[in-house]
């Protein structure tokens, strides 16, 4: 037996069951009949993945032909199930508008899914040769079809389960996104009431500043007309004069961007009491949704 023989017949029934999941979870997709789902691009990638699952079974398939000793082949014979698979594979890769149209009302979907279980029941049977078991049609046999009609029922449910399940996780996970990004960026009482107080304490301090300033006009104007009284002055006199002269210009200045810096910032003080007094009266719901 070549090594390329060995790693096909080596191959466990849970391999097989697998691929048939990933098959089935296909055919789960395909039902649901979405528009996006029956565009050109996604039936051509679902179709490349039905035939890559479906050259899987097959080398399952050969490997446990292999390991039957005394059974004529065509007994055995299953390539009817994964023709019917493949020609709808190929249906998919080539998709065209008659195919896009049975994909939207979910024609496709169920033929593949009514053949992915045919294929099954087949190779559960080819095993069951294998290992010895009777495959002779028996009450006991028609009760496990059904049976095995049941359990496909199920799993299919199950796919379409696990299908919702990862669907609300990402719903509930872009819910928990934003709802972490509206309570970091939600407006705060606190901080918008210190910010208050802090505006209050700048206007003050302009305050404070500004009447300090207003005192040093006073005196360098009392100086300037003590000095310029006088009908003659000094050389040293003449350049005091001067030089009061500049410093009253340059303190009017500064007093002059002091009241105008007052302003903006008492302006400023108006708008955030009133929003302070708005957001107070805003319930936590309405602060977060910024209502």
């Amino acid at each position: 037996m070549s090594a390329e023989d060995t790693m096909r017949s080596d191959r466990t029934p849970k391999d097989h069951r697998l691929v048939l999941s990933d098959l089935r979870d296909n055919a789960i997709l395909l039902t649901m009949a979405t528009d996006y789902l029956c565009e050109k691009p996604v039936l051509e990638r679902i179709g490349f993945e039905v035939e890559q699952k479906i050259g899987d079974l097959d080398l399952f398939v050969e490997g446990l032909k292999k390991r039957f000793v005394g059974i004529p082949t065509r007994e055995m014979d299953v390539g009817g199930h994964f023709e019917a698979l493949r020609n709808i594979a190929n249906r998919l890769q080539d998709a065209g508008e008659e195919v896009c149209r049975d994909c939207r009302v979910g024609k496709l979907g169920k033929k593949l899914g009514e053949g992915i279980e045919s294929l099954s029941a087949a190779i559960d049977q080819l095993r069951d040769r294998v290992e010895g078991r009777d495959v002779s049609y028996s009450a006991a046999d028609s009760v496990l079809g059904v049976f095995g009609r049941v359990r496909a029922l199920f799993q299919t449910l199950a796919g379409q389960y696990r299908l919702a399940l990862r669907i609300l996780g990402l719903l509930l996970f872009a819910c928990l996104v934003a709802f972490v990004y509206l309570w970091t960026t939600m407006p705060s009482v606190d901080d918008l009431a210190r910010q208050v107080e802090q505006e209050r304490v700048e206007i003050q301090a302009l305050k404070t500043k500004s009447s300090e300033l207003e005192g040093k006009l006073g005196e360098l104007k009392e100086k300037y007309e003590l000095l310029t009284r006088k009908v003659r002055l000094t050389r040293q006199e003449t350049v005091a004069v001067l030089d009061l002269n500049v410093r009253i210009h340059k303190l009017r200045e500064e007093m002059d961007r002091l009241q105008a810096d007052l302003g903006l910032k008492r302006e400023s003080l108006e708008q955030d009491l009133g929003r302070l007094e708005r957001l107070r009266e805003k319930t936590y719901l309405d602060r977060l949704l910024r209502r």
